[in-house]
């Protein structure tokens, strides 16, 4: 049996933050010989706010959201000169081994050809940031290009 550990937190909850308290409780199933053990603990109250279907700690600039509620294969996003291209992401197991390879998405390969990469700028949008600017779907990335004209 490989080792593990479950770390149970306490929480306070109302109907809009959920505030996780730093007091834990672990039950462990480790042999820690030769093994390097983390601090698990939390060292003060994580503050989550929840909004939709996103938990946001607004102290840290973290999102969270539960993977039941995204799609198993999630799209990244790419918006160049204002038109908006999707590029599927593919799947990998917890481990990183690709399950699903992305398709490629031509029209956008197509465009990224024609982009002189010496006469544009590209800006790189992701997690809280996305949520923000874009909307829930859009938490995983945004990539935007503009050329100078």
């Amino acid at each position: 049996m490989s080792p593990s550990i479950k770390i149970i937190h306490q929480y306070i909850t109302t109907d809009t933050t959920i505030e996780i308290l730093p007091d834990t409780f672990a039950e462990q199933n480790i042999n820690p010989t030769g093994l390097y053990l983390m601090d698990y603990a939390l060292k003060s109250i994580l503050t989550l706010t929840k909004f939709n279907r996103v938990f946001i700690d607004y102290n840290k600039s973290n999102i969270y959201v539960r993977q039941r509620d995204f799609p198993n294969n999630p799209d990244i996003t790419y918006i160049i000169d204002g038109k908006t291209f999707k590029q599927d992401m593919g799947v990998t197991d917890g481990y990183g081994l690709i399950k699903k390879h992305p398709k490629a998405n031509k029209a956008l390969q197509k465009k990224l050809k024609t982009i002189d990469k010496d006469n544009c700028t590209i800006e790189i949008v992701r997690g809280l940031a996305a949520y923000k600017r874009f909307g829930i779907d859009k938490f995983y990335g945004v990539i935007i290009i503009k050329t100078k004209k």
